[in-house]
C-alpha cells in the first residue's frame, strides 16, 4: 500500500482502491490528495509522503509552468503539485474513470489542472507543450516503455525535466528482502499488473537512448523490510520457512503499531533519507528517475 493513498478523499472513496481491477476491466489506482489547504504545515507534512516529497524535490516546479502527469491515475499527486507549487498541469490515464475522478476532485480542490483520456500510444499534445512532467507507480504497466518515453520526450521542451517513480527489478541491495523473493515468498503484492519491469541500470540506458539524460537516480526504501513490516506479515505468515525472519517481522510489527501514527510517520520520514542515502548505489524494487530532455 502507498503512503500516498492517505489524505482528504471524495465522497464514495470507500469503493475505490490500490491496485483493483474495475468492473470494466482497467486498473483502479487511487491515491487522493493530500493537502487541505496551501501553507507551511502542508509543505511540512510532504516530508512524510515519500513519493510525493521527493517528486516534488526532483521537479522544482516554478509557478505558471506547464507540467504533464503521464498516469495520472485519479489525479491526487498532479492536483497536489498544481495546488503547492502553482502550476498549471494536465494529466493523461487510459481509464476513463479514473480521468472522471481526476476531473472531480480538482473542481473540489480548486487546482489548476485538467485530465484527459489517453489512447496509450500517442499523447493528444504538439511537440514541446511542457516545461515538466511526473509520472508515479506507472512504467511497470506500459508494455512499451521505450514508445511511451519517446512521447514524453516528444511534448517536452528542451531541457524539460521528467520526475519518475517507476518499478523496477529487485536486486541485491535490500539484502532480507532479495533472500526471501529468491526463496519463492511474494514480496510484491501487485507483481501481477507489472508487464515492464527491468533492472536499474537497463532501465536508465532506455531512458538515455529515448534522448533523455538521466541527471540522477535512486532505488527506492532499501531497508523495507525494517521501516515497513506490514508489507512483509502476510508472506511470511504463509511461509513455512525462515522462522527467524517471522519473529524478526513480528517484534517490528509489535513496536510499529504501539508507537501508533508517530511510528508511520517516522518510517515515512526515514524511508526518504533511506532512499537519498542508500538509495544512491543499492539496487532493490522501486527507482526514482530524475531526467532531462536533450536539448
Amino acid at each position: 500500500m502507498s503512503e500516498d493513498q492517505r489524505g482528504p478523499t471524495a465522497q464514495g472513496d470507500d469503493k475505490l482502491g490500490w491496485g483493483m481491477v474495475d468492473e470494466d476491466g482497467s486498473e483502479m489506482w487511487h491515491a487522493p490528495p493530500t493537502i487541505r489547504a496551501v501553507n507551511w504545515r502542508a509543505r511540512a507534512e510532504w516530508l512524510f509522503r515519500p513519493k510525493r516529497f521527493l517528486l516534488d524535490r526532483f521537479l522544482r516546479l516554478k509557478r505558471g509552468e506547464r507540467l504533464l502527469d503521464f498516469g495520472c491515475g485519479t489525479g491526487g499527486l498532479l492536483i497536489d503539485l498544481c495546488r503547492l507549487r502553482g502550476a498549471t498541469g494536465i494529466g493523461v490515464d487510459v481509464s476513463q474513470r479514473q480521468v472522471e475522478i481526476a476531473e472531480e476532485q480538482a473542481r473540489r480542490f480548486g487546482a489548476q489542472c485538467t485530465f484527459e483520456l489517453y489512447d496509450g500510444s500517442r499523447l493528444p499534445f504538439p511537440d514541446g507543450s511542457f516545461d515538466a512532467a511526473c509520472s508515479k507507480d506507472v512504467l511497470g504497466h506500459v508494455p512499451d516503455i521505450q514508445a511511451a518515453l519517446r512521447e514524453l520526450h516528444r511534448v517536452l521542451k528542451p531541457g524539460g525535466r521528467f520526475a519518475v517513480f517507476s518499478e523496477s527489478r529487485l536486486g541485491s541491495g535490500s539484502s532480507i528482502v532479495h533472500r526471501l523473493s529468491l526463496a519463492g515468498v511474494n514480496v510484491d503484492p501487485f507483481a501481477e499488473f507489472h508487464v515492464s519491469v527491468f533492472p536499474r541500470a537497463e532501465l536508465l540506458g532506455i531512458f538515455e537512448t529515448t534522448g533523455f539524460h538521466v541527471c540522477a537516480s535512486y532505488s527506492a526504501v532499501v531497508h523495507r523490510f525494517w521501516l515497513y513490516p506490514e508489507w512483509f506479515e502476510a508472506p511470511l505468515s504463509e511461509s513455512e520457512g525462515f522462522p527467524v525472519y517471522r519473529a524478526m517481522n513480528r517484534s517490528l510489527l509489535r513496536a510499529k503499531r504501539r508507537l501508533g501514527h508517530p511510528g508511520k510517520a517516522l518510517a515515512n520520514l526515514l524511508s526518504v533519507v533511506d532512499t537519498l542515502t542508500f538509495g544512491r548505489w543499492a539496487e532493490c524494487a522501486g527507482l526514482y528517475v530524475l531526467a532531462r530532455k536533450r536539448s
